[in-house]
């Protein structure tokens, strides 16, 4: 169903394809769209991506666990997976670490 979805921009070329996790960016979304998002679908947006924080945060180990910062500086770094939770590489990258760590 979703994966058969493809938004094309303004040249004819897919925008919205979803990536070997099944997930699209945000900010494909809102090109591809050329428009904002609701409110309702905002604080929903707002909703999943605490969830996700928390489920790293739960997930970290170590007496360091409170001390680390998760930075999402860009729109294309949150990726939302095609059941409408933001995926957990939203927050870590291809390695296994983190966008950022330590302190701002």
């Amino acid at each position: 169903m979703a994966a058969d979805v493809k938004v094309t921009g303004c040249k004819g070329a897919p925008k919205c394809n979803l990536n070997a996790d099944d997930c699209v960016s945000l900010d494909d979304i809102l090109q591809s769209f050329n428009a904002p998002i609701s409110e309702e679908h905002a604080w929903a947006l707002c909703y999943q991506c605490a969830k996700c924080f928390k489920n790293a945060f739960d997930r970290e180990d170590g007496e360091n666990k409170h001390n680390k910062r998760f930075l999402v500086p860009q729109l294309n770094h949150v990726m939302l997976h095609k059941d409408g939770q933001v995926h957990p590489s939203t927050i870590y990258d291809d390695s296994g670490g983190t966008f950022g760590t330590g302190g701002y």
